[in-house]
């Protein structure tokens, strides 16, 4: 089953294991490999909301309703650096991307 396992959080900084092939139950990936990324808890949160809909759009005011509590402009600003984070994290993995889909929000392919 690929998909992300939470690790913990220690000092504001979200772990997040990224599994490209199965899991065992300690997050050991079997037929494929883990990377771990540290990010802030916005910046993890955002990556779970898109990871639950993977391969669907994540609607943005959805999105920083849930994360920021407000749908506004300088959080808009602020989304727009963390996707622009979360797809450099991602660069590496050849069959994961952050797509826009224009003026509605994002789908995270998988």
């Amino acid at each position: 089953m690929s998909g992300f396992q939470r690790l913990g959080t220690e000092n504001g900084i979200r772990l997040i294991n990224l599994l490209a092939g199965n899991a065992v139950g300690d997050g050991e990936a079997v037929d494929g490999f883990a990377r771990l990324y540290g990010m802030m808890d916005r910046e993890g949160a955002l990556l779970d909301m898109l990871y639950e809909q993977r391969n669907d759009v994540l609607y943005r005011s959805y999105a920083l309703k849930k994360i920021w509590g407000e749908d506004s402009f300088y959080n808009s600003r602020n989304m727009d650096v963390y996707i622009t984070r979360l797809r450099k994290l991602l660069k590496s993995e050849p069959n994961v991307q952050i797509v826009n889909v224009h003026s509605t929000g994002f789908k995270l392919i998988w």
